[in-house]
């Protein structure tokens, strides 16, 4: 629990990075002509799938290290109290 709370910046700055990429999805995706649209048409997917799988590619890495830390973490608590 304790490296939980040691984490909670972390998922702080993630959150805030997470929110930007979502907003600037949002906003590559407005208007006919968007960068979205085109990438879309190109690959034959839709645009809402798309954009949802580069906010996911984007986010994942911050989920992996933010496993691989709470795990650290974890071990080193066990092992601290043993």
């Amino acid at each position: 629990m304790q490296v939980a709370s040691y984490l909670t910046g972390f998922v702080v700055v993630w959150a805030c990075f997470a929110a930007v990429t979502l907003l600037g999805m949002f906003v590559a995706d407005m208007g006919s002509s968007s960068l979205i649209r085109l990438w879309a048409g190109r690959m034959n997917m839709d645009h809402d799938l798309l954009t949802f799988l580069c906010c996911l590619m984007l986010n994942l890495p911050w989920l992996a290290v933010y496993l691989a830390a709470f795990w650290r973490g974890t071990a080193a608590a066990q092992y601290a109290n043993r």
